[in-house]
């Protein structure tokens, strides 16, 4: 009889659940479930749809119950930018907004007020981030203080979702790393921060790494159809699952998640705490094993997903293999945009009509189609790749041997070339399901299954096939100018470009 480990991983459009079994040296997939995480729209306001994920994680888990086999683990991870609130009666209150909803456009202003940047880099690790935990719950402080000091508990997504499951209110290391209210590195609570920050100690439960949760409750087991299982505390950072399951990845390679959020990083033994690593907004999180990532957030396809939203309005067929082939056809890109810039990280009515501003005000080809605007995205997300890679190498003085690419984006090749070119790298790309693999392999690791990080590696490469992407020196020039016109017009610096945002005033 199959004894599967169930992956639920939750990210800011999306989510999945896979099962699988540890086969010899090798991750075995059995099946997947995936359903729709957008956020819910609300009188111009977007809210996470807390009700809507815990249906489709018991909706996957119950069709996973009827494999040939049982369930008898489970591990949950997100995007770190998801939370909630529970009551003095345990249940989940507060409307959550979204982390790319409008409010939060000046709120990096006000928590400057509360703590200097640097300062809150230095004793954190994580930069003021508009789209972090620290922000969101900051702007529930400035909006409601009353609410929340009401509130018993503040309980990342994953650890809600292992709530319902097991009755057990916990708060993983991996996750909280990433929220700005931790000590570097994210063992453990900044209680100094929190101060500053007014906001009330009272909930925040003790920081756990990786380790078994609990087992599932009757209530949830008949629900779900897991009696008998276990939860996980697995690393719940999506990327820190990623990461743990790149194939052939080393302390000597470059890692890129590319999703709707794409991230560039290394993996270290200690965290990095530099002026410069703050202007260049890097963040200091966890992993597993007692490792730590340095990273930079870049947004991603968020912005083609707010295009796609726009498109699919308009009547037009926004499946995958139609915008890949409006790509290809679209002939070479020329215009390139900030990603970073807060107007395109955030929801918008019309992304399309906020990209050919922008390239109008700049003098640039202003991109019309589908097509021409998907190019300018992709080609736009890489620009912003190189100018961090670049920066990654000059803070750790280093040349990195090996770039490796992983998650949902390594199937359009047209991107990862685009990144081999724009680098001069060769690139290596597989397991697109890596937050997904990560997670399960770190519940083997705390079955006692794995033994180590280099292990559960071996056994992402023995399972996912990687393509390798040789750069085009011919290129190279392009990319070279590209560079020069965002960042010598001022376009680009360090925290995301200020000037654009004078172009929309």
């Amino acid at each position: 009889m199959n004894e599967y480990a169930v992956a639920v991983d939750i990210g800011t459009s999306g989510g999945k659940l896979l099962a699988a079994t540890l086969t010899g040296e090798k991750l075995q997939i059995h099946d997947e479930f995936s359903f729709n995480n957008r956020p819910v729209e609300i009188l111009g306001s977007i809210y996470l749809n807390l009700i809507g994920i815990q249906s489709s994680v018991l909706e996957g888990l119950k069709r996973f119950s009827t494999l040939n086999g049982r369930i008898v683990s489970i591990g949950i991870d997100s995007s770190t930018s998801m939370y909630a609130y529970l009551d003095q009666f345990g249940r989940p209150k507060y409307n959550v907004q979204s982390s790319r909803d409008v409010r939060l456009k000046n709120i990096l202003e006000e928590l400057g007020k509360a703590v200097e940047p640097w300062e809150q880099y230095r004793r954190s690790g994580i930069p003021a981030f508009s789209r972090n935990i620290l922000s969101e719950v900051y702007c529930d402080i400035l909006e409601d203080r009353s609410s929340v000091e009401r509130m018993t508990s503040l309980l990342g997504l994953p650890d809600l979702l292992i709530y319902f499951l097991t009755g057990l209110k916990q708060s993983e290391a991996a996750y909280w790393a990433n929220s700005g209210l931790t000590v570097p590195g994210g063992r453990e609570w900044n209680r100094d921060l929190i101060k500053k920050y007014s906001i009330p100690e009272h909930l925040f439960l003790p920081l756990k790494p990786e380790c078994v949760a609990g087992p599932v409750i009757d209530q949830a087991a008949a629900q779900s159809g897991c009696r008998g299982a276990m939860v996980t505390l697995v690393a719940e950072h999506d990327t820190a699952s990623a990461v743990a399951a790149i194939p052939g990845f080393t302390g000597d390679d470059v890692f890129l998640s590319l999703g709707s959020t794409n991230i560039l990083g290394v993996q270290r033994d200690e965290p990095i705490i530099t002026e410069e690593a703050f202007r260049q907004n890097f963040k200091n999180a966890t992993m597993v094993c007692g490792k730590y990532i340095f990273m930079r957030d870049i947004t991603g396809f968020w912005i083609l997903d707010e295009c796609i939203k726009f498109w699919k309005a308009q009547g037009m067929d926004t499946g995958f293999d139609n915008l890949v082939a409006l790509s290809m056809a679209a002939g070479e890109n020329r215009s390139y945009f900030d990603v970073d810039a807060m107007v395109f990280s955030i929801y918008s009515v019309d992304m399309p009509a906020e990209i050919r501003h922008f390239c109008k005000v700049t003098g640039q080809n202003v991109p019309e189609t589908a097509g021409e605007i998907i190019r300018c995205i992709f080609e736009s997300c890489v620009l912003r790749i190189r100018y961090c890679y670049e920066s990654l190498c000059r803070m750790t003085g280093r040349n990195y041997s090996g770039l490796y690419a992983v998650s949902g984006g390594i199937h359009m090749e047209l991107l990862c070339q685009a990144v081999a070119d724009a680098l001069q790298k060769p690139l290596s790309a597989g397991n697109p399901k890596a937050s997904s693999t990560g997670n399960l392999l770190t519940q083997f690791l705390v079955t006692g299954k794995i033994k180590s990080l280099d292990e559960m590696r071996q056994i992402a490469k023995n399972s996912f096939p990687l393509r390798d992407y040789a750069p085009n020196g011919a290129a190279k020039q392009k990319w070279d100018d590209a560079l020069d016109f965002m960042c010598s017009r001022g376009y680009f610096n360090e925290v995301g470009s200020t000037k654009i945002e004078r172009l929309y005033q």
